[in-house]
């Protein structure tokens, strides 16, 4: 049981620059960052971001859940993340200091920015794969990358395609037709279909790309003994990472550590997350997918956050960092929980 003395809630809105995927329009993202004060002077931060086009509840609910004793995936991984972040506050260290964070690809969730200028940019800024939101235009999408494969080549970037189980199997193959030539520059295809075992099986067979599986329940994974995937994506904020790796690890394939698309102190807590794997060694951890605050409008959390050599580097401080601003929030308070 987690004895909690007090949870303080203090809910945000990030504003996206264009659609995030093509399940989603361009409004707002609603998510709250979480006080938690566990007794004995031990107090953690943590966010909680759902997706509710993703079958997540509200973040109202979320908390109202969580008022009555009940948790959910989401706030089960909250709460980790806040008593992580309380110990290391008591402490006065951060948890950071022996983390290294992995390299990320860059996040694109449309096409119309990306010419050869901005290659060159990704390149120089040390960017060596770039994930890109797939499936609203196929058409369009397929012939930016064929207009840029000579470009994508002498930059020595690849492209990750997130269709995230947007399109039919025809309309799958409609679009790997289209690329031709170009899939040479495609280094893996993030969930293009609703997971079907053997159609992922027929896809990766016919096409030969690599496939990467998103958004699977750990009893439908641990249902599977040959993979019909390369690369397992894990995100730290909705799933246990002990759990998941020991499924990488049984099935051989390798793992992308992703934020959530969620406020930037959830971004910091995935890329602690993937800095403690990679420590590990014991799955073969690839460029992870956290540096995400650039998708949406610029605020003050985000602009703690700085990007070198294709790798996020979170603000130095106790805990998971950003401390003023957390003091500086408004929050409402419930005094009643025992977990």
């Amino acid at each position: 049981m987690i004895n909690l003395v007090s949870v303080q809630y203090s809910p945000y809105r990030l504003f996206p620059r264009a659609p995030l995927n093509s399940r989603c329009s361009q409004n707002p993202r609603e998510g709250v960052l979480l006080k938690i004060d566990f007794g004995n002077g031990k107090v953690g931060y943590s966010d909680c971001f759902p997706w509710v086009e993703f079958g997540d509840l509200p973040w109202k609910e979320q908390v109202a859940q969580l008022q009555a004793g009940l948790i959910t995936s989401l706030t089960e991984r909250a709460l980790f993340f806040a008593q992580l972040d309380a110990e290391a506050r008591v402490k006065k260290k951060s948890l950071f200091e022996s983390i290294s964070v992995p390299p990320s690809h860059a996040l694109l969730t449309k096409v119309e920015p990306i010419d050869e200028r901005f290659l060159e940019k990704m390149a120089h800024s040390g960017f060596q794969k770039i994930k890109l939101k797939c499936g609203s235009n196929l058409l369009e999408e397929a012939s930016w990358i064929q207009a840029m494969l000579n470009d994508l080549k002498a930059y020595s970037i690849k492209l990750r395609l997130d269709f995230n189980s947007s399109v039919a199997p025809s309309q799958l193959d409609y679009f790997l037709d289209l690329l031709g030539p170009s899939l040479s520059v495609i280094d893996f295809i993030e969930d293009p279909l609703v997971w079907d075992i053997q159609l992922w099986a027929a896809v990766k067979k016919k096409w030969g790309v690599r496939l990467a599986l998103d958004w699977i329940s750990l009893t439908e994974i641990r249902k599977i003994e040959k993979p019909s995937f390369s690369v397992l994506v894990l995100k730290p904020a909705r799933q246990d990472p002990e759990l998941w790796l020991r499924e990488a690890e049984r099935l051989g394939v390798s793992v992308v550590v992703t934020s959530s698309l969620d406020h930037p102190f959830g971004q910091v807590c995935a890329a602690w997350t993937a800095g403690k794997i990679q420590q590990e060694k014991k799955v073969i951890l690839e460029s992870c997918g956290l540096v995400s605050h650039l998708v949406y409008e610029p605020h003050p959390f985000s602009e703690t956050l700085r990007v070198e050599f294709g790798a996020l580097r979170p603000s130095v401080g106790e805990g998971f960092g950003m401390t003023a601003l957390f003091e500086g929030l408004d929050w409402n308070k419930a005094e009643f929980l025992k977990i």
